[in-house]
């Protein structure tokens, strides 16, 4: 599954899937520029925190 990491906080998001114009499931990069933001795969995100939005049971915003 592919997730957003925001690289500058290093804390990676799910990814909405119904083409909505918030890129994440939580909304929380939707003014953080295209700079920060990469889409990754599971194996890439291996360490970095999880958004406590997006993911059940992690710290974060």
């Amino acid at each position: 599954m592919e997730r957003i990491l925001n690289s500058h906080t290093e804390t990676v998001h799910k990814r909405r899937q119904d083409g909505h114009r918030n890129r994440t499931e939580c909304g929380a990069l939707r003014h953080v520029t295209e700079e920060h933001v990469r889409p990754v795969d599971g194996e890439e995100v291996a360490g970095v925190a999880q958004c406590g939005r997006c993911f059940d049971g992690q710290g974060g915003y």
